[in-house]
């Protein structure tokens, strides 16, 4: 699967590395590129793709996991000046009724409704899933997860979660 991963702190790093290592082809982005870099080089070479934008991820992702840490940030990644956003990723090359945003960031349940519609706006699905866990639960791959949204958008998922 080709998978996205927006925030690559402490718990979106650990998410992009286990799925790199399970397999799966993964792009990443991340506003501090160090950051991005890091999880790059943390496993071996090629299993894991720095993107420039958020559109980028989208463009070439399946699903794209957002782990950032707090509402603005998600509307930083999400409605980036230019076309470079995340919600802009749709639009860029064919119409993507089968996105999937997985929305992890700590952020209120308020706030979580107003990303979904956003994403909503853009007929992009969106699975709400708070993780529970710290990072040596991550690192084990030991995380448990909470997971709302509709139900074939999480069947889409459920393989991967």
């Amino acid at each position: 699967m080709k998978i996205g991963v927006i925030g690559t702190g402490m718990m979106g790093a650990q998410l992009a590395i286990r799925l790199a290592k399970s397999g799966h082809k993964v792009i990443v982005f991340n506003r501090d590129r160090l950051k991005a870099q890091i999880v790059k080089h943390s496993v071996a070479e090629n299993e894991i793709r720095i993107a420039s934008t958020p559109a980028e991820v989208g463009k070439n992702s399946e699903f794209v996991i957002v782990c950032v840490k707090n509402h603005q940030a998600i509307l930083d990644i999400t409605t980036a000046k230019g076309d470079t956003g995340l919600l802009d990723s749709p639009k860029s090359n064919r119409t993507r009724k089968d996105f999937i945003v997985i929305q992890c960031s700590t952020i209120s349940p308020t706030e979580s409704s107003h990303v979904a519609k956003l994403y909503g706006k853009k007929n992009i699905k969106v699975i709400t899933m708070p993780i529970l866990g710290g990072i040596s639960a991550a690192e084990r791959g030991d995380l448990i997860l909470i997971a709302a949204g509709p139900k074939k958008s999480f069947n889409q998922t459920k393989s991967l979660l």
